[in-house]
């Protein structure tokens, strides 16, 4: 699946079991790209190349987000 801030930047989501086949057909295709994050089990993990930046438990982004927007 993928979305996009604007006509040159997109964001992608990867089945964890496609990752490799996925950084293989962007680099063969030249197309510069950083992988940003994952999620599994109950956390959503977002990273800048090697470091961690923030890991948060599903359930909180999902009350944050049902504060907000209501639930679904």
């Amino acid at each position: 699946m993928a979305f996009s801030e604007t006509n040159a930047r997109y964001v992608v989501e990867i089945k964890s079991g496609q990752l490799d086949k996925a950084v293989n057909t962007l680099i063969n295709l030249g197309v510069p790209f950083s992988i940003i994050g994952s999620t599994g089990g109950d956390n959503a993990v977002v990273r800048w190349g090697h470091h961690e930046l923030m890991a948060l438990k599903l359930d909180t982004l999902k009350m944050a987000y049902n504060s907000l927007w209501g639930a679904l």
